[in-house]
């Protein structure tokens, strides 16, 4: 009985929790949600609609490489028509919208949301009893992280080596003689070079390179990898996916020729005192840690 009492409990909070905008506000939600939905879908007349067309409005796109404001209306249809239209034959991905906040004052309205990670407003008018926008900001914070982390990596260019003091390995015999890496970049792809040692329970020496890329998408948010891995007797190449968070890169790799099996995961944190710790672990074909590497990479 007690269970039930909680259930419906939470079935009521929950109904209630949905109940919780007024008509206006549920109205307005309708139109900014129906507006992204007609621009996606390459509805322009419907998109039109929903749109306020006053010679004062204001729609505004700000990302860390590009700034767009329009204040008219025939500014922002003669700007979005063709872009509106080429969306039938390919949409693009949709973010959710969330976080939504309300300011409802008789016949104007300002909402604030998150679509996606970026943050977005709307001023709403209301028109002959139907709500119309009137200014749209879109700030994609986003493009702003991935800056950061572009900077983040740009601060890290040079060379750099091994400290042999502070490798470890779990289930691996051999012993590190050098390894050594090179950071660049050209026109914000970072390449990533590195050469490097190993000497075998048998004292054979055995060398080995890798060469890969880094790169940033801005309106996705996603970073993505490349590596090229050269050995005495194999040559494999993995693509990777990744983020860059409070100073740590994170990248999954995966063989081109097997993308959904996961090959290694690799680990870098860019120290406060210019260093840069590495873990990188290997998984066997069930996706388990065969083997795990640590270590701290110094300038040359």
């Amino acid at each position: 009985m007690r269970t039930i009492t909680l259930l419906l409990l939470l079935i009521t909070l929950g109904t209630a929790t949905a109940q919780t905008l007024s008509k206006d506000e549920l109205a307005i939600k309708q139109v900014i949600e129906k507006e992204t939905e007609y621009f996606s879908n390459g509805n322009y007349d419907a998109w039109s609609s929903l749109w306020e067309h006053s010679n004062t409005i204001f729609w505004a796109y700000y990302s860390s490489d590009s700034k767009k404001e329009l204040t008219t209306w025939d500014d922002l249809s003669s700007f979005l028509k063709e872009t509106i239209k080429n969306n039938a034959e390919n949409p693009p991905a949709l973010a959710e919208k969330s976080d939504y906040s309300f300011y409802v004052n008789k016949n104007i309205a300002l909402v604030t949301f998150l679509e996606g990670e970026n943050k977005s407003t709307r001023v709403l008018v209301k028109n002959r009893g139907d709500w119309k926008i009137l200014q749209m900001t879109v700030s994609n914070t986003t493009s702003y992280k991935l800056s950061e982390s572009i900077n983040l990596l740009r601060s890290n260019i040079g060379k750099w080596q091994i400290d042999n003091s502070t490798f470890k390995a779990d289930n691996w015999n051999n012993t590190i003689v050098g390894f050594y890496g090179h950071i660049k970049e050209n026109d914000g792809v970072f390449s990533l070079i590195f050469t490097g040692t190993v000497k075998t329970q048998d004292n054979r020496l055995l060398e080995f390179k890798s060469e890969g890329t880094i790169g940033f998408d801005f309106e996705s948010g996603e970073i993505s990898a490349t590596v090229h891995s050269i050995g005495e007797n194999y040559y494999k190449v993995f693509g990777g996916t990744g983020e860059l968070n409070n100073r740590m890169l994170e990248i999954s790799y995966y063989p081109i020729l097997k993308p959904k099996v996961l090959d290694s995961n690799s680990i870098w944190v860019f120290n406060e005192d210019g260093t840069i710790g590495c873990i990188d672990k290997y998984f066997d074909k069930d996706e388990k840690v065969v083997s795990t590497f640590e270590y701290t990479l110094v300038r040359q």
